[in-house]
């Protein structure tokens, strides 16, 4: 069963937080928290590129982006981003990202 948490640094999304009702995972098996990647993402985008951000916190707002199936190493977060820096904030630009981090992702 799901259910709904808000974070304060998350920009206002949603995070769907699991409840296990036999064991918990391991730290291993656990998603990371969209506010934990989102806090990743602002420290490397910078404050003027707002707009981009944004747009990465819509995204996982509305379903365009998802979490990495598989945890992503800082390096390999800081190329997806830059990559997304280089083209306007759009959902075309969300979309390609969204592949970049979650390659499974269907969107």
């Amino acid at each position: 069963m799901k259910t709904p948490s808000v974070s304060s640094d998350a920009g206002g999304v949603f995070n769907l937080g699991v409840l296990w009702q036999h064991s918990q995972p391991s730290a291993m098996e656990r998603p990371m928290p969209i506010a934990a990647l989102l806090g990743r993402i602002r420290k490397i985008i910078s404050g003027r590129d707002t707009p981009h951000y944004d747009e990465i916190v819509r995204g996982f707002g509305n379903g365009a982006l998802r979490l990495p199936a598989t945890p992503m190493s800082d390096a390999e977060l800081a190329r997806a981003i830059a990559d997304f820096l280089k083209d306007p904030p759009s959902a075309e630009a969300v979309s390609k990202l969204g592949r970049r981090i979650d390659p499974s992702s269907p969107v």
